[in-house]
């Protein structure tokens, strides 16, 4: 393995690495598996090709606290049994 190849792989690693810093263990190996068929031309756009990678395979979805927000509209007040009155409680107890 030649300086500049070595020097090369070094720079990919780095790059991967600082992307990777948010991100799960195997979703960091899968990055990586993925990082190794981008062609490097220089550190800066093989920085935004990976970074390109990472949002489209691991970008964060709507979070639960968002959707618990989005669901807690009680305006629509539906009449339900005693029994289910008891459950209804229980769960809004156990989301606060």
């Amino acid at each position: 393995m030649s300086l500049s190849e070595e020097l090369e792989s070094y720079k990919r690693a780095a790059v991967i690495r600082e992307a990777a810093k948010d991100l799960a263990e195997t979703q960091v190996e899968k990055l990586t598996s993925l990082a190794e068929s981008i062609d490097f031309d220089n550190e800066k756009a093989f920085a935004q090709k990976v970074a390109t990678l990472k949002e489209s395979y691991f970008s964060k979805t709507k979070t639960a606290d968002s959707i618990i927000e989005d669901t807690d509209d009680t305006s629509d007040e539906v009449e339900v049994s005693p029994m289910m009155e008891q459950y209804i409680n229980a769960l809004r107890k156990s989301n606060k």
